[in-house]
Parts: structure tokens; sequence; C-alpha cells
């Protein structure tokens, strides 16, 4: 599947945030069925590590890093999503940041 090019005006001296949420109708975002990881379709996936190529820095919370913060490590380390930032004219590192106000050890021994 071929992306359509994104391109993002950054203004000048300013932060540029985007934000990408995701919502159901039945409120149930997790898809356990083969071929879907963790919501959607490969293309859906393919088109949302895409949107994730042009930040700066990935921020989840932790209940989201419990579920998918290996699988988020794991792309955003991949030789293509370095790539694709590099690409973009960005550092080929992305930051990843977990918020949350009650951090512990279960968080820690994720990653």
């Amino acid at each position: 599947m071929e992306l359509k090019k994104y391109e993002f005006n950054k203004p000048q001296h300013r932060p540029f945030i985007y934000a990408s949420f995701v919502s159901t109708i039945d409120g149930k975002i997790i898809v356990k069925a083969p071929g879907y990881w963790p919501i959607g379709s490969k293309n859906d996936y393919t088109f949302f590590t895409h949107l994730r190529a042009h930040a700066d820095v990935i921020v989840d919370g932790k209940n989201t890093a419990m579920m998918f913060g290996k699988k988020t490590i794991e792309t955003i380390t991949s030789a293509s999503f370095k790539e694709q930032r590099t690409a973009l004219g960005k550092k080929k590192d992305a930051e990843y940041v977990v918020v949350t106000s009650k951090p512990d050890t279960d968080l820690l021994q994720q990653f």
C-alpha cells in the first residue's frame, strides 16, 4: 500500500503538536483476532506508523504502554521506521515517553 504523503507545516518559533486518538462505537478498542494489532488492519498500523514517523516525541499513557509499549519500541527502533524519519528530515531516533501519576515496578519491568 502506498501512503499519501502528509506534510505538516510547523509554525516558526513555536512547538508543533499533533494528537492521534482512537474511538469505537462499542468502546472496545482492542481486537484480539488474527491479523489485527492492536486495532484495525495492517493498513491502519502502517498509516499509524507513518504518522508517528513525523513526531519528535511519542507519548503514551501508562496503560497503553503496559499493553503495547514493547511493540511501540520494536516499531520505533526498526530500520524502516528510522529510514522514514530520515527521509522526513527528522532525527533517526524518536523519543518515547510514558506519562503516569503512579509509576510502579510493573511499568519499570515492562521495559
